[in-house]
């Protein structure tokens, strides 16, 4: 079996101490984790893409299994892209609670082996 990918995708412009707890949360379950930050050309960002990765990869450089990637588009797509299996996040509080809790309900469907996962 290949190992289990997972991504986190999200703006994380400036990335919290929240997702870097959900992103060491879910390299304790999955193979691996790609940090997917989502590029947005209809906001206006605090930080360029470049330096959200950049931010991001220097809070994690002490998780061996996380990767950070910019994308843009579909987050089912690019995850169909680079083979995951999962997509994790965090709940967090109102509104993002509410945001993600809606999330997993996309237009486009997604694949009948990947499953969501908050926590």
């Amino acid at each position: 079996m290949p190992p289990a990918l997972a991504i986190y995708p999200g703006s994380f412009d400036p990335i919290t101490l929240g997702h870097l707890d959900a992103i060491a949360r879910g390299c304790r379950l999955f193979d691996r984790v790609i940090v997917a930050v989502l590029r947005n050309p209809n906001k206006t960002p605090l930080f360029a893409v470049a330096e959200r990765v950049a931010l991001i990869q220097t809070a994690v450089q002490h998780l061996a299994n996380v990767e950070v990637d910019a994308f843009e588009g579909l987050t089912v797509t690019y995850a169909r892209q680079r083979g995951a299996r999962a997509c994790c996040g965090d709940c967090g509080r109102c509104p993002i609670l509410s945001w993600n809790c809606r999330w997993p309900t996309p237009t486009k469907p997604w694949p009948k082996t990947w499953k969501p996962s908050f926590w």
